[in-house]
């Protein structure tokens, strides 16, 4: 795509365009050009060929006295409207093959075809489109036929729904998937809400949100409804949503702190082993070296006290005066 248009833009359109693309646009205006280009440039591998520019642009800007403006328009709402569905490209990837007409297989397309449509990034058209290299046989007789009629993702869904998932085979899926759907004390609680909530819609649990709710809050696992504790009871599945939020954000302040006292005793083990010391010998040492030059008042002799001398016993009268346990 030419990039001559960048270079054309005034300082005002520049800066929006940056904003759009997440560009900083400080700096002077050459160099601004040059990010928005690099940047732009980046996002360009990512999009495929531009057809029909100017009806993309008469339909998503409308009409504009300044046609460079309306010019720059077209250029961001065309590389959103691609990335937009080269994101969903990448999800609907992710979707597992439908080939097999059996019951859980169709639940769990619907159920992940349901979460990349509820995004809301491509028109049921363009989703149809994808979703049609992910099935076989009547799957993809039952979508082509709505891709050139309708193309209504609603009511494909339903058509699926009723063909392969009768009212019988629904009531099981229903028990193992949404009455009987326990949470895992290791399982996020955001995850399995949403995995809950996605069952009850593909398979017409018929209740009240609030009943839905009430379920959803019996089978949290004890240990994770039990921070639940202080917190509001919900009625809805946003507040639940909000509640799923606030216990993700209790139990990773908890694993911090968690972190933080080992860390904590480690240092303390590390201190104390710093601050202790082997016992030196020098004292001993020391004294060896005091007593090989001591001398006896004795004998004379050195290396031993009065009191060690190995001579006779001394008489009374030579220890007056003297250090019976000393030298001179």
């Amino acid at each position: 795509m030419p990039l001559k248009w960048i270079h054309d833009l005034s300082r005002e359109e520049a800066e929006r365009l940056a904003v759009e693309l997440s560009v900083p646009v400080q700096g002077t205006l050459d160099k601004l050009h040059k990010r928005v280009k690099e940047k732009w440039k980046v996002l360009e591998t990512y999009l495929p060929p531009q057809r029909a520019d100017k009806s993309d642009v008469a339909m998503h800007t409308g009409e504009s006295s300044d046609s460079r403006l309306s010019s720059v328009q077209g250029h961001v709402t065309y590389s959103q409207i691609k990335l937009r569905a080269k994101v969903v490209t990448d999800l609907v990837k992710g979707i597992p093959v439908l080939s097999d007409a059996e019951p859980e297989a169709v639940l769990q397309f619907l159920i992940r075809a349901s979460e990349v449509y509820d995004l809301g990034l491509v028109t049921d058209e363009e989703f149809l489109a994808l979703l049609v290299a992910r099935t076989t046989g009547r799957f993809t007789q039952i979508i082509s036929g709505h891709l050139s009629a309708s193309a209504n993702w609603g009511v494909v869904r339903s058509e699926l729904r009723s063909t392969f998932l009768p009212p019988r085979i629904r009531e099981g899926l229903l028990t193992k998937y949404v009455l009987e759907r326990f949470h895992f004390v290791a399982e996020d609680l955001s995850k399995y809400i949403m995995s809950v909530v996605a069952a009850a819609n593909i398979l017409d649990y018929d209740v009240p949100e609030s009943a839905l709710v009430d379920r959803l809050v019996q089978n949290i696992h004890p240990n994770v409804r039990s921070q639940l504790v202080f917190l509001h009871k919900p009625t809805s599945i946003k507040e639940l949503y909000a509640l799923a939020g606030q216990v993700a954000e209790g139990r990773a302040i908890e694993e911090r702190r968690i972190r933080a006292e080992r860390s904590g005793s480690t240092d303390m083990v590390q201190q104390s082993s710093r601050g202790s010391r082997p016992v030196s010998m020098a004292v001993g040492q020391t004294r060896r070296f005091g007593l090989n030059s001591a001398k006896c008042w004795k004998c004379s002799g050195r290396g031993h006290l009065k009191k060690d001398c190995p001579s006779s016993d001394v008489s009374v009268g030579e220890g007056i005066g003297g250090n019976d346990g000393g030298t001179r």
